[in-house]
């Protein structure tokens, strides 16, 4: 592999924070930490930024396979016995602000989340002191005190170097002390764009999440040379957003995510095999609102009422914002209570499982940045009935049926027409198997990679 012309750091934050399935995003940056861990490329530093000190760390090659195992393992008796570093303590207050949220009359949570976004950098402040106190208390509580972990020593990025981030910047990580930095380094940025959905569509997200995403994308604008979008819709969007902002417009490249699901060792329950025995059509997303499981639930009281055979529909994915109410609904509604099924926590061993066994997929979300289930069902030769918004007809092309993803009749319709049809959807399943060519994670690695290079021979 050829040597870049100056360092080049990845940062794995997400990575090292998060300790359920990989899903979307994480799956991102999993997978290319998992490329560059193959190739070994010269002059690789593998970085965590620590927000309550503005800091980085370096994290040992052995460390990030460490944290890789975890994630493909989740699930397994091995990934239980490993002991996962505990989520810090920012995660823990962020996590119990939003499932207070959550129960709070509806009247409220707009208010009150405001209250704690402006409380936040006093928050951040608090905490920094309480952790500078404990070191403080940890030293003179010891005669010698041991030497810190070199993995959370200080770590200054090489001055000239290339910084690659593609996760959950926005939790994660200071954009404005991310430009200082670039400032006095002399720094290159690759940073990444799923979407501006918070921006496009707040009413679909939490509270006034909005308002979040709006100042990470424009500082995003100073700090990056190069955005990598998941889409072509995904990068008009942001432009045009960076435009009506009047901030400049750094270099945009459109990347396609890989598809194929490596399942692991992670074992299939019990549950989940009990219910792959029978026909199903398997949606695979969070539950929130903007992924729009309402309008499948809706299509099947159409269908139950009609007296249809119906086939058990599996959503998989863990629960978001929004769908309480539908959840109950669907548990207490006598046409569906015994047909609709939500699975969470499902390990990559048995998401490839419900792929394989699955009649069909269905998507019907409101707006996407890519649609990732979409690409993953046609790599294991699924047809697909999709919404025709956003980046979907970019994922399935010829390969999927695209529907209005208000339109119910039109749902019905066609969940009616394959459910009565199975042997057409058979024929399009083969089709799928014969023709579709999957973007493999690593060819997207690769590529993503290339663009650091090109970064550091400029630099």
């Amino acid at each position: 592999m050829t040597a870049p012309a100056a360092p080049i750091c990845v940062d794995v934050t997400t990575l090292v924070h998060w300790h359920r399935p990989a899903v979307g995003i994480v799956r991102v940056e999993q997978q290319l930490c998992r490329w560059l861990m193959d190739e070994s490329p010269a002059e690789l530093h593998f970085v965590v930024y620590h927000q309550a000190r503005a800091q980085f760390s370096e994290l040992t090659r052995a460390a990030v396979q460490s944290h890789l195992q975890r994630l493909d393992n989740f699930g397994t008796p091995q990934a239980v016995a490993q002991a996962a570093a505990p989520p810090s303590l920012e995660d823990r207050l962020a996590q119990t602000a939003l499932k207070l949220l959550a129960f709070m009359p509806k009247r409220w949570r707009l208010p009150v989340f405001n209250q704690l976004l402006k409380a936040q950098p006093v928050v951040k402040r608090l905490i920094t002191r309480a952790h500078r106190l404990r070191h403080i208390l940890k030293s003179l509580g010891q005669a010698h005190p041991a030497p810190a972990a070199a993995e959370s020593q200080p770590y200054e990025l090489p001055r000239g170097s290339v910084y690659v981030s593609l996760g959950l910047d926005w939790n994660y990580k200071d954009m404005a002390q991310l430009y200082r930095i670039k400032q006095a380094r002399n720094l290159k940025m690759l940073l990444f764009c799923y979407d501006i959905i918070p921006i496009r569509l707040p009413h679909l997200c939490v509270a006034d999440v909005s308002r979040q995403f709006a100042h990470y994308f424009v500082d995003l604008a100073w700090c990056a040379d190069l955005v990598m979008c998941i889409s072509e819709s995904s990068q008009r969007d942001l432009n045009a957003f960076l435009s009506a902002m009047c901030v400049p417009l750094p270099r945009t490249e459109v990347i396609r995510l890989g598809a194929d699901i490596l399942p692991g060792e992670g074992q299939i329950s019990e549950g989940i095999s009990r219910y792959t025995n029978k026909p199903y059509i398997l949606f695979v997303s969070t539950i929130e609102r903007r992924k729009n499981h309402e309008i499948l639930y809706r299509a099947y009281t159409r269908l139950a009422e009609e007296g249809i055979e119906l086939p058990q529909l599996i959503f998989v994915g863990m629960s978001g914002w929004g769908v309480g109410e539908m959840h109950a609904d669907i548990a207490l509604d006598p046409r569906t209570r015994n047909l609709i099924h939500a699975f969470n926590h499902v390990n990559d061993a048995e998401l490839a499982h419900l792929y394989q066994h699955a009649s069909f997929t269905a998507y019907p979300s409101l707006y996407e940045g890519w649609g990732l289930p979409v690409a993953e069902s046609l790599a294991y030769g699924k047809f697909c009935i999709s919404s025709n918004t956003s980046s979907l007809p970019e994922v399935g092309e010829q390969w999927v049926d695209y529907l209005d993803p208000w339109d119910l009749p039109a749902w019905v319709e066609r969940l009616r027409h394959y459910i009565t049809h199975p042997q057409e959807v058979a024929q399009r399943n083969a089709a799928i198997r014969a023709g579709y060519r999957p973007h493999a994670w690593r060819q997207t690695a690769q590529e993503i990679y290339a663009q650091a290079l090109t970064l550091a021979r400029r630099a």
